[in-house]
């Protein structure tokens, strides 16, 4: 019933299969923001298919808690959204479920919609600068328990372009 795309983003994320991750959230309730609030919190999401964005049929609903975000998935469980400013119209976004590692993607506003970008660790390890912080344990990277923001600013500017959206709902 929940959306088949958030399902399959959160399942990245939470799972963290191939994105880069932590074994414990890195940024607190203080460090974000809320993000989503010029959009609302219901938005349809979109992924990029042969150079098309196409629409999927459900909604994903972000409910608004403090300064972060939790999303409800179909077995049940929340997962928590935070996103932590890396500049204009630009956040990194924290995902995580309780006993599962965080994992990190790059948000960025367009418009009424919002553009995602995952730190796949297969593209971080081509990237010789990411190699000396982040450990690789075979299809999974890590990030240190110290990384910091300016850190995930410099990979936010590498990473490959959006290839999921989620758009503001009518």
């Amino acid at each position: 019933m929940f959306l088949r795309f958030f399902t399959v983003l959160l399942s990245l994320l939470a799972l963290s299969a191939c994105v880069l991750q932590s074994e414990k959230p890195l940024f607190s309730e203080a460090d974000g923001v809320a993000a989503l609030q010029p959009l609302g919190t219901t938005f349809v999401p979109f992924n990029l298919v042969d150079g098309q964005w196409q629409a999927e049929k459900d909604r994903a609903s972000f409910a608004s808690v403090g300064k972060h975000y939790e999303v409800k998935g179909d077995d049940g469980k929340t997962t928590s959204v935070l996103f932590v400013p890396l500049g204009q119209n630009s956040w990194l976004m924290q995902a995580s479920e309780d006993g599962k590692n965080a994992a990190y993607l790059i948000a960025r506003r367009d418009g009424k919609a919002l553009l995602l970008q995952a730190l796949f660790c297969e593209d971080l390890k081509k990237d010789a600068a990411s190699t000396k912080r982040l450990r690789f344990d075979r299809d999974d990277c890590f990030v240190p328990a110290d990384f910091k923001l300016a850190e995930f600013k410099a990979l936010a500017s590498n990473a490959p372009p959006a290839k999921m959206k989620l758009e503001a709902a009518e």
